[in-house]
């Protein structure tokens, strides 16, 4: 008989990620608490002040115009207090007046929760908002709010910026979320923070009166981007190639918008450098009533200011902040500065920029921009909470300013992969997964937690690793049943990758040929006999432990020699068994 090892080579292809990029909007609630009577509806990113919420879907400041093809996914939301118990909240995302299955429910001391299942596909002309519904008895505790999802177009680097505007006949509708309308077209400009274009502008009107057309300005200034709204309830969309620089404001200019009319209009931004995306803020209300205050990171601040960080927090995830941007109405004056912080976790970051004197714009880039300082990313891992700080230094003129940020959305690799063949049982080589920057660079300071996953499913062992600066080495990966597979590997809100792959194999083995050994003394140990165990399988042969059984497996015994096996066996490669005979009496023996 003979050993054999039938395992063959798998076709190794190289670890590719999914191609798609995708973008985080974020929002909050910390101007109010969340209403604990009824069922409200608001906004992907609201305006963060009192009485933006909506008791009915119907009302049009709720939602947000989509202006591609893609889906979201990743819902994840934070509350500053926990329901209590027997209370709950539940979040869910809805589109074109139903509830979608993404949804997320927070209850009894639960402060957040995450839906990492679910997904929902939007098309360009999708409304939709987040449906919140408290329990009703028991009402759970008043809270402040704040959540993201994700969303991932088809068209890998596009982004989204989004504005509606409530009833009303503001002139100038910012593109940093809902409820952002005002009759000043400086107050509502968004700065984009990253050079790009503009593929896309896209509009709605709804409500009574006359027509509107809405015109995307860029620096004040109008673009050849417009729509002409006529009936209500039907966008208008209109491709483009509209090139910005770091830097430019946009906002949309509506003409004859009424009292009884509202607008949603979005764009299309795709960002030169692909996994880019913008974190806007509207119309932040800025004074020296106090010498430091807290803004949300997206939507508005509340006119009353925040002097309580924990309200205008953010819960974050696994993204890396590459840029700051500052733009007021009015300059400090002589002297007088606002000083913008990034905060994570209530500590300072490396990311802060200050505007002063005559200046009404400041900025801080961690990759050279003309007429930016020069600074350092911040990594932000999952559930980070964020904020903006104000510091006010010699009594600073009154003014709003527009704050934006740059982020980007690392990716995941397989640096080290998976070997090409491996043995059931057995487990793998470590595999290592790198979270990368834009240039290929582990991402400092992330933790982001890596799972693993196969396709089909059969990997068992340690599959989860938390990354240490930007490095998740997972070890005692194992796979139990033959067969060809994949590796998967996933973190929250980043594409999933898949490994080369992995062909798995049973070994069998026998000995060349059974062993007559001759006839011995009783109590005398024979000359050795060697059996011949050969590896013609394509992968190595390991844990080799040869043994003896059977019913006088105490007489014989396994012995060294030229050639011996030892623990591994090469693929094509032969080694020795060798075996000695000690009877105990005198009698025939067998043993296997």
């Amino acid at each position: 008989m003979r050993f054999a090892l039938f395992c063959f080579l798998a076709l190794t292809v190289p670890s590719l990620g999914s191609g798609q990029t995708s973008q985080y909007i974020f929002g909050s609630q910390s101007g109010q608490s969340l209403f604990t009577a009824g069922q409200f509806w608001t906004g992907l990113m609201p305006r963060n002040d009192v009485n933006v919420s909506a008791g009915s879907a119907t009302t049009g400041a709720s939602y947000a115009l989509m202006p591609t093809t893609g889906s979201f996914s990743s819902l994840c939301v934070n509350l500053t207090n926990a329901p209590g118990t027997g209370a709950s909240w539940t979040w869910t995302l809805y589109k074109n007046g139903l509830d979608e299955y993404l949804s997320v429910t927070i209850s009894g001391t639960q402060t957040r929760a995450c839906d990492l299942v679910d997904t929902a596909g939007f098309v360009p002309g999708d409304l939709v908002a987040l449906h919140v519904t408290p329990s009703s008895s028991p009402v759970p505790a008043p809270s402040f709010a704040s959540w993201y999802i994700v969303q991932t177009p088809v068209a890998a680097g596009e982004t989204i910026l989004f504005g509606s505007q409530q009833v009303g006949n503001a002139q100038y509708l910012s593109l940093a979320g809902n409820s952002s309308s005002l009759s000043s077209e400086a107050a509502m400009a968004t700065v984009i923070p990253t050079a790009g274009t503009v593929t896309k502008f896209i509009a709605e009107y709804v409500g009574t009166g006359s027509s509107v057309t809405a015109t995307l300005d860029q620096n004040e200034s109008a673009s050849p981007l417009n729509a002409s709204l006529s009936a209500s309830g039907t966008f208008v969309e209109q491709p483009g190639n509209l090139s910005v620089s770091a830097g430019d404001v946009l906002d949309v200019n509506e003409i004859g918008i009424t009292a009884s009319s509202a607008v949603y209009a979005s764009v299309v931004f795709v960002p030169n450098v692909s996994g880019q995306f913008v974190i806007p803020t509207w119309r932040n209300v800025l004074t020296d009533a106090d010498p430091l205050f807290y803004l949300p990171i997206t939507g508005r601040s509340d006119d009353n200011l925040q002097p309580i960080e924990a309200q205008a927090q953010q819960i974050g995830d696994n993204v890396q902040i590459q840029g700051v941007f500052a733009r007021t109405t009015v300059a400090p004056g002589s002297g007088a500065q606002y000083a913008f912080t990034l905060r994570d976790n209530a500590a300072n970051t490396t990311l802060a920029t200050t505007l002063s004197g005559t200046n009404l714009t400041a900025c801080t880039t961690s990759t050279p921009v003309a007429g930016c300082n020069s600074g350092s990313p911040v990594t932000v891992n999952n559930f980070d909470l964020l904020d903006t700080s104000v510091a006010t230094t010699g009594s600073p003129v009154s003014s709003v300013a527009s704050v934006s940020y740059l982020a980007y959305v690392p990716q995941l690799a397989f640096t080290t992969e998976p070997p090409s063949t491996v043995t059931t049982g057995m487990a793998l080589s470590p595999v290592v997964v790198q979270v990368q920057d834009a240039n290929g660079n582990p991402l400092a300071a992330s933790t982001a937690q890596v799972t693993v996953s196969s396709s089909p499913a059969g990997v068992s062992g340690t599959l989860i690793a938390n990354a240490v600066n930007g490095v998740a080495t997972l070890n005692n990966l194992i796979f139990t049943t033959p067969g060809t597979y994949t590796l998967s590997a996933a973190a929250s809100g980043l594409a999933t990758i898949a490994s080369s792959s992995i062909s798995v194999c049973t070994p069998t083995a026998s000995l060349t040929s059974l062993l007559s050994l001759p006839l011995t003394v009783e109590q005398v140990t024979s000359a050795a006999l060697a059996a011949t165990l050969s590896n013609t399988g394509t992968a190595p042969l390991t844990n080799i432990v040869p043994s003896i059984g059977g019913e006088n497996f105490n007489d014989f015994a396994i012995t060294t020699g030229a050639g011996s096996c030892g623990a591994t066996l090469a693929a094509g490669a032969s080694c020795s068994i060798y075996v000695t005979f000690t009877p105990t009496s005198a009698t025939g023996f067998s043993a296997s």
